[in-house]
């Protein structure tokens, strides 16, 4: 049996005849004995920056050309998460020019998408969007609510306490940026994540998305995607009064699909 079709079995147990945007429940099967009363590290909680004055996904979203996002809606399906931004870029044409033409990303059930402005060989603006086909029936999901009551956490760490996942089974294909930004997330979510990349299937594509304010991200998401699996976690995360970014609240969901093909336009 292939590597694939050991996770497919060991997921088998979570698909169920939801929806697909609902999905089954993923599960978490241990490779060892695991001392149940040991409690999760919290998580890094560093520093996750916003830029100050840019636009919100929907007015990002609302600029995009009307063909890209209708083709992003016709390939991704049935909507799961969605996010769009616009940064300043420099390109180089004849003069130099600001380009903040907005990026988007579109996952739904048979498809996630993601669009990229560019400059053509004749330096005239275009798009492009990269696909990837998803199995509608392969969605599973699991939720993952984070509530420390404590408002800070002991810094020398016990010798009960399990290390983060992301240092115990480092992930192929993730780079330092991406790890340190996984590594603000609940254990929980880092495994869901991140289970089913290693040597032979790593991840070949990343994206991540959060806006708010420094105590409130009402939306944040992160998509990790390989050779035939698509991961994604996405919701809220709150800083109580009192609390600091590793005891801050995190409600979110987890997801997983096969991913089937990948197409580029």
């Amino acid at each position: 049996m292939g590597r694939s079709q050991e996770r497919d079995r060991e997921l088998e147990a979570g698909r169920s005849k939801a929806g697909p945007a609902g999905g089954g429940q993923i599960e978490l099967r241990a490779r060892g004995p695991v001392a149940r009363s040991a409690p999760e590290p919290p998580p890094s909680g560093k520093h996750l920056p916003l830029a100050a004055g840019l636009p919100l996904r929907e007015e990002c979203w609302n600029r995009l050309p009307a063909a890209i996002a209708g083709r992003m809606t016709e390939l991704a399906g049935e909507p799961i998460e969605w996010w769009a931004s616009s940064s300043h870029r420099v390109t180089l044409g004849s003069v130099l020019d600001i380009d903040d033409r907005p990026s988007a990303a579109l996952i739904g059930a048979t498809g996630a998408c993601f669009a990229e402005p560019r400059v053509d060989s004749q330096h005239q603006p275009v798009y492009s969007v990269d696909g990837y086909l998803l199995d509608a029936a392969s969605h599973r999901r699991a939720d993952v609510i984070y509530r420390p009551t404590r408002p800070t956490v002991d810094e020398t760490p016990s010798a009960g306490i399990r290390v983060p996942a992301l240092r115990e089974h480092p992930v192929p294909g993730l780079d330092p940026a991406a790890l340190e930004l996984l590594s603000n997330l609940p254990v929980r979510a880092q495994k869901l994540l991140t289970a089913p990349f290693d040597d032979e299937h790593p991840v070949q594509f990343r994206q991540w998305h959060y806006e708010g304010t420094v105590n409130q991200f009402s939306v944040f998401a992160v998509v990790l995607i390989g050779a035939d699996r698509l991961t994604l976690a996405h919701g809220s995360r709150v800083t109580p009064v009192g609390h600091t970014e590793q005891t801050s609240h995190w409600s979110l969901v987890c997801r997983r699909a096969t991913v089937l093909s990948q197409i580029h336009q």
